[in-house]
């Protein structure tokens, strides 16, 4: 394939994978009966034949990789998610909470049950140290001036900046999934412009991040009674 033509069939499957993605979404959130098992099948199928296809820039074949850890990652978690639904341990708003997920729960630990005889035999001589160690401290603040308590430092991150949920970057990646859902739904899309849907999600999401105080909004491309719907979700 020549330059123009990769370049096109990159577009088409990053497209592609927001709408399998959405698709994937709507079946963990309930509303589809089955996982879209044959649209990942055949978007495995033509990722696979892109790694086979000629970047002759350096800017292609980074975006042939990320599209594959993009791919890879979401397929982690579509099989990890399946698998928790197999199980009976999986909810619906745990696909919602997932991207809030905090580090592991660490169980305070549990006070030795046995000591040795040793340790017994130094533990009066230990207390005894500590206490004159805590009389020691209490002399010294004594002594010491009081000082007023010092407020919670600033941090200052350099370089970051509030994500922008109307960057053309990400108002024409939304576009092509948008345009890719209509035509597997065999709607036409010839009066579907780029322009006209951005300006019609400039006039929404302003008003989506001032009514639910957020800085931005997640896309999503969905098939609803055999059409597809686009719709702007604020991201808590």
């Amino acid at each position: 394939m020549s330059w123009a033509q990769v370049s096109q069939e990159l577009d088409e499957v990053e497209a592609q994978l927001h709408a399998l993605r959405g698709q994937y979404e709507q079946f963990f959130l309930g509303m589809e009966k089955r996982p879209p098992a044959k649209a990942h099948e055949q978007f495995k199928k033509r990722m696979a034949a892109m790694k086979t296809a000629p970047a002759k820039s350096a800017a292609l074949s980074f975006r042939v990789q990320s599209l594959q850890a993009s791919f890879a990652t979401y397929e982690r978690l579509w099989a990890r998610t399946l698998q928790e639904m197999e199980d009976g341990t999986y909810r619906r708003d745990v696909f919602k909470l997932r991207r809030k997920n905090s580090g592991p729960e660490v169980p305070a630990a549990r006070p030795s049950e046995a000591a040795p005889a040793a340790e017994k035999g130094s533990g009066k001589a230990a207390r005894t140290k500590d206490k004159d160690k805590q009389k020691d401290k209490e002399k010294a603040a004594a002594a010491a001036p009081a000082e007023a308590p010092s407020p919670e430092p600033t941090i200052h991150i350099a370089g970051t900046a509030p994500p922008d949920p109307l960057s053309e970057n990400r108002l024409r990646s939304v576009y092509r999934a948008y345009v890719e859902a209509k035509r597997r739904c065999n709607e036409d899309t010839t009066r579907l412009s780029f322009d006209a849907v951005a300006a019609s999600l400039k006039r929404q999401v302003p008003e989506l991040l001032d009514r639910h105080k957020v800085r931005d909004v997640e896309y999503r491309v969905f098939v609803k009674d055999g059409k597809a719907i686009l719709r702007a979700v604020p991201k808590i």
